[in-house]
Parts: C-alpha cells; sequence; structure tokens
C-alpha cells in the first residue's frame, strides 16, 4: 500500500462547492485504488476543523496561510492597468499566492514518511512541487484554465475575479510537474499548447446514487450551485429569460435552489429557496429536471455530473456540458437560447416516461465515464 501526498489549498471539509467535491473524489478514488492519502491543507480557505481532523487524523497535515503582499509601486500600476482594462492588471506572477512559509511544511512531511507521489492542487500553488525529489511523481491537478482568465468575465461585462495569468506563467507551472492533470479534453489540449509535460485527462469521478422516481414533484426543476458569479449570472439568466417562457406553457413548475447560490433570493411562486440541504439525494429524487445555465466558465461542470449521478435528466448550455460532450443526446439536453433551453425542458416537463429515458441514457454515460476515469487515474501511480 502507497502513501500518497495531496497538497491543497481547498479543503474537503465542508464539501461545499464544486472544487471540495473535485478533490474528496480524487482523494476516495486513490483510496479505492488502495493508497494512503495524505491531506496537506494550506488554509487559504476555511475548513470545518473538527470534521477535517476527524476524517483524516494524524494525515492532515495543517498549514496557516497568509497571501503575500504585492509591492506598493507594483498594485499602484497594476490597478491603474486594471481601469484600462489592460491584462497586466489582471494577470498576476504563478507564484503571486505562494507563501513561502509553506516550504517548511512541505519538507517536514515529505520527510516523514516514503511517498509514492504527490499532487498539488491549482497552477499557483504548483511551486510547491519545486520540494519534491524528482523521482517522485509529482502531479498537478490543474482544475481549469487560468491563462488570460480575466478575458472570460469582461466578454460578460463583469470584473474580473480569482486567478488570472499570462499563457507563460501557466506554462511555468505545468513545467514543474512529471505529470498535468486536466479535468477536461479541451483543457487538455491548451495545456499540451504550452509546455512538453505529459497531460493526461482525469474526469471528476462521482458514485453513482440512483434515484427512483417515486418521490418525484411534478414541474419541478432543480439547481445546485454555490453563490460565485458564473453560477449566480446563469442563474439570473435562467430566471429572467427562460423560466417565463416554461411557465407559460406549465405555469405550476418551480424552479428550486439549493446551496449558497440562492442566499440572497426571495422565495415566490416560481422559486423555492432551499439553501444547504443535508441530504442531496433526497433533493435530487424529488426533482423532475436538473438545469445548469451557465453562461461561461472553465473546467468541468460538477453541477452536470451530479445530476447524471442521482439519474435525473440534465439540461444545460454548451458551457455547462464542456467535458461532457459524448453525453449530449445522451442524458444531456442541450440549450443555447433562452427559447432552446426552454423547449428541451417543456418537453420532458409534460412526460414523465421521457425523462426517465434521458436519466437512464445519462446514467449510463456517467458509468462508462466514471471506469474511463479510474483506469486512467490508476495508470498514474505505478
Amino acid at each position: 500500500m502507497s502513501n500518497i501526498l495531496i497538497i491543497s489549498p481547498v479543503p474537503i471539509h465542508p464539501n461545499t462547492a464544486g472544487n471540495r467535491a473535485r478533490i474528496s473524489t480524487l482523494v476516495e478514488n486513490l483510496e479505492e485504488l488502495g493508497h494512503t492519502v495524505w491531506f496537506l491543507h494550506i488554509e487559504q480557505e476555511t475548513a470545518d476543523v473538527e470534521a477535517a481532523a476527524n476524517y483524516w487524523g494524524e494525515r492532515l497535515v495543517r498549514v496557516p496561510y497568509s497571501k503575500p503582499k504585492m509591492p506598493g509601486w507594483l498594485g499602484f500600476l497594476k490597478r491603474q492597468a486594471a481601469k484600462l482594462g489592460l491584462g497586466f492588471g489582471f494577470n498576476l506572477p504563478i507564484d503571486a499566492w505562494y507563501d513561502p512559509k509553506i516550504d517548511a511544511y512541505v519538507d517536514k512531511t515529505l520527510a516523514s514518511r516514503e511517498f509514492a507521489a504527490v499532487f498539488v492542487e491549482y497552477v499557483f500553488f504548483s511551486k510547491a512541487l519545486e520540494r519534491v525529489a524528482r523521482h517522485v511523481p509529482r502531479i498537478l491537478d490543474t482544475h481549469d484554465v487560468f491563462a488570460n482568465r480575466y478575458q472570460f468575465y469582461q466578454q460578460q461585462g463583469m470584473a474580473p475575479t480569482w486567478f488570472s495569468c499570462t499563457k507563460s506563467a501557466e506554462a511555468k507551472a505545468l513545467n514543474r510537474a512529471s505529470t498535468v492533470v486536466a479535468i477536461q479534453h479541451n483543457e487538455a489540449t491548451h495545456f499540451r499548447n504550452l509546455s512538453d509535460t505529459p497531460v493526461v485527462t482525469v474526469g471528476h469521478s462521482i458514485p453513482l446514487n440512483p434515484q427512483s422516481w417515486d418521490r418525484v414533484v411534478p414541474k419541478r426543476l432543480l439547481m445546485v450551485g454555490s453563490a460565485n458569479q458564473i453560477n449566480l449570472q446563469g442563474l439570473e439568466w435562467f430566471v429572467q429569460k427562460v423560466l417565463p417562457i416554461i411557465r407559460a406553457q406549465h405555469p405550476s413548475t418551480i424552479l428550486a435552489v439549493a446551496g449558497s447560490i440562492g442566499q440572497n433570493l426571495a422565495a415566490s411562486d416560481a422559486l423555492e429557496i432551499l439553501g444547504r440541504v443535508d441530504d442531496l439525494g433526497d433533493t435530487y429524487a424529488q426533482a423532475q429536471i436538473v438545469i445548469n445555465p451557465m453562461q461561461f466558465g472553465t473546467g468541468l461542470k460538477i453541477k452536470s455530473i451530479e445530476a447524471l449521478a442521482y439519474r435525473r435528466p440534465l439540461v444545460t448550455t454548451a458551457t455547462g456540458a464542456e467535458g461532457l460532450e459524448n453525453g449530449i443526446g445522451n442524458g444531456i439536453c442541450l440549450g443555447e437560447t433562452p427559447q432552446g433551453f426552454a423547449d428541451h425542458t417543456n418537453r420532458l416537463l409534460g412526460d414523465i416516461q421521457a425523462c426517465e429515458v434521458v436519466a437512464d441514457q445519462g446514467h449510463q454515460f456517467l458509468d462508462e465515464l466514471n471506469r474511463s476515469n479510474m483506469a486512467t487515474l490508476g495508470e498514474l501511480i505505478v
């Protein structure tokens, strides 16, 4: 049995967002493959400390985090460039968020035992891979493309958030690894164009948890998500432009909104705000259709995969189906325009048997995808 170390700024307790679900599933899959996983949490994001300690025990290393300060003159220049909409104002050096104090914790952990491989989550913490001996597999789990990421937000008329860097900076991160993991094939192609480091695609695997149709609430739609800008914009698009078309044909349709995405919404005859739910299976069991109306974004959309895992038909956009293209028409219904999105939804709302057929197709598609992801992951560590 091999020891595997995961170095991550994102915890898995509580499991309240797509990136947390991605890392949690990675841990589960590695354990299923027979490895013992250790977790070095760089505390950039807050965790449920008690739950994490109970889960990991001695296999948890907590690393206090302080975001490095940018020199005042550089911050001033970047603010001025941002006002002008220039990339320099938004793109950061690849190690801008890397706290040098992390090195000592990584070194001590690596010295404590022999690790068969080390994973680092996200390119902006890739510097930790430089602490790992060259003969040990150094695996960079990218999650997303960050090269010129700010442009996605600008194209939607939104203020850029989170992390963005130049292509050369992202390439620097990739070159620190012995293997790069992309979450979907389009992003794998992007990384191969930046670096000679081998790239493999390991999508998000999720345990199949099929729900029966006995408890479905007719005309009930479901959206699950966290309160990030991309999810909020997609929800607003759906509520304003799509839901009225649906309710014109099916007036009793209700959209149930689960997760922190609904925290600032008011309930109405068309909206039910569930907040954070303790039992997702129960929430999905009551839904006739799951929607993911995202308008832009990178990575793999965990909420899309989750719908298939719970055996519910999914109506989404091309963005929501990225990395799942083989499932379009095979459990995934694609609606790019408000009318197209509403047409798919209305067709399914009017035919519960069609919902079951579509859901079964998606469930089978995801089962095959899970098997492929596990096989690829298993080949990373021999």
